[in-house]
């Protein structure tokens, strides 16, 4: 099991739930139904953003020669103050089956990461006010360089370009479709970017501070995750 001090965990449940539920149509209908334990959960190590449906994206510090990142991607349900859910797990090359299990209140929340043949780990997190704050492409939008080297350029208008070494890419951002602090990218690799080259991704952007964005992002096809953070400079 790794240390608590190298772990780092983001969740993002976003908006393709299999579990977004509507009311009935009637006298009374409440409408669309948001997953409880929405709302961005942090520590000093990292952060959980679980938005309005059960989408989840987990981002786990391995620093390993395999892979820097363990991303997880999958499904989340909530009964009671109880959350899980199950996925794939990406490590370098591999993609293996993932877990998340924990429990929440309206401040804190416990979760667990789980990956056949990585191990797992437990994390105590906090509810931060960042999440409620209305997501702006020009307050997102300057240069980046992630944890792996590679720089990203954020344009106010969701344009994406950058680089790593001989590999280039470009791409698109948007807000979230929830009106919550997060956002949508789509990135496509150019030729010099090895297994990578010519093929596309998705993903998400979460800010944690003004300075400090996590992100996921797996191939079109699946086949391919990874994860880290973004620092502003």
């Amino acid at each position: 099991m790794r240390k608590n001090k190298i772990i780092r965990t983001l969740f993002a449940c976003v908006a393709t739930s299999l579990l977004t539920a509507c009311g009935g149509g009637g006298d009374g209908d409440a409408g669309p139904q948001v997953f409880p334990a929405q709302g961005l959960w942090s520590n000093q190590y990292g952060g959980v953003l679980v938005t309005s449906s059960g989408e989840f994206w987990g981002l786990e510090y391995a620093g390993s020669s395999a892979c820097e990142w363990i991303l997880y991607q999958g499904q989340a349900s909530a009964s009671g103050s109880s959350v899980s859910g199950s996925g794939s797990a990406y490590c370098g090359t591999a993609k293996v089956n993932g877990t998340i299990s924990g429990s929440f209140t309206s401040t804190s929340m416990t979760v667990t990461l789980s990956a056949s043949g990585l191990g797992s780990q437990t994390v105590s997190l906090a509810r931060q006010s960042i999440y409620d704050q209305t997501p702006s492409l020009t307050q997102f939008a300057g240069s980046y360089r992630s944890d792996g080297g590679a720089v990203f350029v954020v344009t106010s208008s969701g344009g994406i370009s950058g680089y790593n070494g001989s590999c280039s890419f470009t791409g698109t951002a948007r807000p979230s479709d929830d009106g919550k602090n997060y956002f949508r990218f789509g990135i496509t690799y150019g030729a010099g970017c090895g297994v990578l080259a010519g093929r596309s991704s998705s993903g998400i952007a979460v800010p944690a501070d003004s300075r400090t964005v996590f992100y996921g992002e797996k191939l079109t096809d699946g086949s391919l995750g990874q994860a880290g953070v973004l620092t502003r400079f």
